[in-house]
């Protein structure tokens, strides 16, 4: 576990301390780079986590916390065949020794998705391939485990409530560093996603 100072959205918000479950995994805040070309900046979420960076992390930080508060034993999610949000879970779930199940739809093959594919496999989820987006759809909210309290539901992207807060925490931080001078206050947002590294 990474040891990391209280997160800003706690500051900001100080009744959500104690009773929003946490952990501290990633590696907060990230930094931030000036583009010399445009006078811009990047806010460099690719090195959140030593192994797994990007924002998936952000969001399993709130995530494993309802995790180890519900005693949860077991992980169903879905995404696509080279899904990274079923990389992040697979590797957190193989850390807090939590069986995962990934439903996967099928995705265009690339160098990418077989990566991320191989990764699942490597770290011990359990795949099940369900075809169209539709039918992996289905079968996560048809799940047999549905009835169980001690398995976890997540959305693809690793999307749900408490996952929002991340992000929130993560623009506390972004105007902490822009406050300091690190880079100008941002006129439009741009999100780029990259290959993930394993």
């Amino acid at each position: 576990m990474i040891e990391a100072p209280a997160r800003p959205i706690f500051a900001a918000y100080p009744h959500l301390a104690g009773h929003v479950p946490w952990v501290p995994l990633v590696d907060l805040p990230t930094p931030v780079e000036r583009l010399a070309t445009t006078g811009g900046g990047i806010k460099r979420d690719d090195l959140s986590h030593p192994r797994y960076g990007g924002n998936k992390m952000r969001k399993l930080e709130f995530i494993v916390g309802e995790w180890r508060r519900d005693r949860i034993r077991k992980v169903v999610t879905f995404g696509a065949t080279g899904t990274n949000a079923g990389v992040a879970t697979a590797l957190l779930c193989r850390d807090e020794d939590i069986a995962c199940e990934v439903l996967l739809f099928d995705q265009p093959d690339s160098p990418v998705a077989r990566a991320n594919y191989a990764a699942m496999v490597a770290l011990g989820a359990r795949l099940r391939h369900c075809g169209p987006l539709a039918a992996a759809y289905l079968a996560f909210r048809l799940h047999p485990d549905r009835l169980r309290g001690d398995t976890y539901f997540l959305f693809a992207g690793c999307a749900n409530p408490p996952a929002t807060l991340a992000y929130v925490n993560a623009a506390f931080e972004l105007a902490a560093q822009v406050q300091r001078g690190d880079l100008p206050e941002p006129v439009d947002l741009a999100v780029i996603a990259t290959p993930a590294e394993h």
